[in-house]
């Protein structure tokens, strides 16, 4: 039988503590002559978009008549060419809707949703949709905000995904402990597929996963050992520039966002494997600082006297395991001090790419040779990455955007091509969605994630038994 190989453009598919399972897809096939519809009852997405508006769309779900928008979930994708709107008006098979939780700010459109929305297109410009069931289905996501400022804000949009729409699938862009509830409040008992774009935790909920947990990339705490490493070249550097004495051992402060499970769970694991001994004891060179993250909280927490405290332990080395506030308030504020000594930085993955950091670069020039950081590493081979940012550049030529995030595209793919390999009549449930995503973990033949080879491998997976990697 036939198998294969998708190569993604990160270089790992991990499985880890959080996702949910699937049930059953929005849309209703339209089957020969019917009574006529009474108010609210629906066949089609477009019975509903015609009885509601497409400024405020309702959608098909069991014969009923359900918003599509709210507050807490206002965008659709495929935005490009108003591609969701096509999808749900399409005649014959019905579009499947699958959710989104993703960062949203003053301009809802993030990176990771512009990744969803150029997977969706090329799904939609290549194939026309997902071969399920025999039929090919458009596919579209609705887009919620990761962070509310109140818990029934999440509640809402967790409600309104799986109670209301009953999505297939929820790709989880949000906080572990976030996660967490929604599976235990809404998601395990409806058994809904979580499928992560980002890291995956070792955290463990009071309710069973029931193996429908999945991330694209491993446990955060796997890059815990890099810093050791970046540590002792920061210390080589300082000695080399005359800022250390080559039997001296730096001061080093750490930055946590404490309030962030995961990166919380990241400085502890990269604590216990530094080597903090010197002869007037840890505590002397060491220091650690909690800091409220930025994305949390809406205006950002007030950092002066965190900036006070560093000032005063006057770091050589600052290993920041924060979101944006490092490089966008506390490390300039270190920059602009009167310290004899500007640190040298570690920086964690959040950072990459910052917005804040090249403003940074242009206010101190010499930043660029005191600043390092940690990632998870990409895939081998860069030409499928290449390739994939050529088209993503193609498809959206806003200058400020930037060509990152690309395990969103990744889990985009990865969730199309499990819902052709779980080859099941509708309703799906979440382990037909696990049997699926487990056909793409071996196999022979390489497909590679993107447009090209969508054709193909559906194809393949179409047979029985046949897997990919």
């Amino acid at each position: 039988m036939p198998s294969f190989n998708v190569r993604s453009l990160r270089g790992v598919l991990g499985c880890a503590c959080l996702v949910f399972g699937c049930n059953q897809a929005a849309g209703i096939d339209e089957v020969g002559d019917k009574p006529p519809l009474r108010p609210g009852e629906c066949r089609t997405h477009t019975d509903c978009i015609d009885a509601s508006s497409e400024y405020a769309p309702d959608v098909c779900v069991n014969d009923r008549c359900v918003p599509l928008l709210t507050d807490e979930c206002p965008l659709a994708l495929p935005q490009t060419g108003n591609g969701w709107l096509a999808a749900l008006r399409k005649t014959g098979p019905q579009a499947l809707i699958v959710g989104a939780y993703s960062w949203m700010g003053a301009h809802p459109f993030d990176d990771a949703l512009h990744n969803y929305d150029l997977a969706l297109t090329e799904l939609a410009n290549t194939t026309g949709g997902v071969p399920v069931g025999g039929e090919t289905r458009p596919v579209i996501a609705l887009a919620c905000q990761r962070t509310s400022a109140t818990p029934e804000g999440l509640d809402a949009s967790a409600h309104h995904l799986i109670d209301e729409l009953e999505v297939p699938v929820l790709l989880n862009g949000l906080f572990t402990e976030d996660s967490q509830y929604i599976f235990e409040q809404f998601g395990h008992d409806r058994h809904v597929f979580f499928l992560s774009p980002f890291e995956g935790s070792e955290d463990k909920g009071a309710t069973p996963d029931d193996g429908l947990i999945w991330s694209i990339l491993p446990p955060i705490t796997d890059l815990a050992p890099a810093y050791g490493a970046l540590v002792q070249r920061a210390r080589r550097h300082l000695i080399d520039t005359g800022v250390l004495q080559p039997d001296e051992p730096p001061r080093i402060a750490m930055l946590r966002a404490n309030d962030v499970r995961e990166l919380n769970n990241l400085a502890s694991a990269i604590t216990d494997s530094l080597d903090l001994t010197a002869e007037d004891g840890p505590s002397a060179q060491f220091a650690s600082f909690n800091v409220e993250s930025s994305q949390n909280r809406s205006p950002p927490p007030d950092y002066s006297d965190t900036i006070v405290a560093l000032k005063a332990f006057e770091p050589q080395i600052v290993i920041g395991v924060t979101t944006n506030e490092l490089a966008s308030t506390i490390m300039p504020a270190l920059e602009d001090s009167d310290l004899e000594t500007k640190p040298f930085y570690v920086l964690s993955y959040p950072q990459y790419q910052s917005n804040e950091l090249p403003q940074q670069f242009d206010r101190f020039p010499d930043l660029y040779s005191r600043i390092a950081g940690v990632n998870f590493s990409a895939a081998v081979d860069p030409a499928p990455y290449d390739r994939y940012a050529a088209r993503f550049r193609s498809a959206f030529t806003d200058p400020t955007l930037s060509v990152h995030a690309e395990n969103t595209y990744d889990a985009m793919y990865y969730l199309l091509y499990s819902l052709v390999a779980a080859r099941k009549e509708l309703p799906m449930t979440g382990s037909d969605l696990v049997t699926g995503m487990r056909h793409l973990l071996t196999g022979r033949v390489n497909v590679e994630v993107g447009p090209a080879d969508l054709p193909e491998g559906f194809k393949a997976l179409a047979a029985a038994d046949s897997s990919i990697t």
